[in-house]
């Protein structure tokens, strides 16, 4: 299994984790908008709002040619990460539709920034984007 594959695994891995068992369309639509603010946490310290924005916004635009209904959300964002407006638009289509927009969309947006900052920084930043999501034991502080 090549890097890129895996990382594809990871991430469809880590949204159907968040989706859970009995997936509907608003928990498919709400765990790819936490997904996206936790992606957004995580790189706005290094490469700054607008870059995340940026990120966003062509991810939305190349995703957009392969699911015309979310066209019109690549309009609506225009300076922000528009995540309501991404949102409402996810919940008029298909649970599978959405499904499949919203891994298309997590690993269009990591595959672009692979090709920005490199494979190792992007697995560094967003470990914690897909480690905890999905790790089976609840979250606690370890003591040495």
């Amino acid at each position: 299994m090549t890097a890129q594959s895996e990382e594809s695994r990871q991430i469809v891995a880590s949204l159907a984790h968040r989706v859970g068992p009995n997936a509907d369309i608003a928990r498919i639509a709400q765990a790819l908008v936490t997904t996206l603010q936790d992606m957004g946490a995580a790189l706005t310290p290094i490469i700054g709002h607008q870059g995340v924005v940026a990120l966003y916004r062509r991810s939305i635009h190349l995703c957009a040619s392969n699911h015309p209904r979310l066209a019109g959300t690549y309009d609506s964002v225009q300076s922000t990460l528009d995540l309501i407006a991404l949102k409402s638009v996810l919940v008029e289509q298909s649970e599978t539709d959405a499904l499949f927009f919203g891994e298309v969309l997590l690993t269009t947006f990591h595959e672009l920034l692979t090709t920005l900052i490199g494979p190792s920084l992007t697995a560094r930043l967003l470990r914690d984007v897909w480690g905890p999501s999905l790790s089976d034991t609840p979250s606690q502080e370890i003591s040495p």
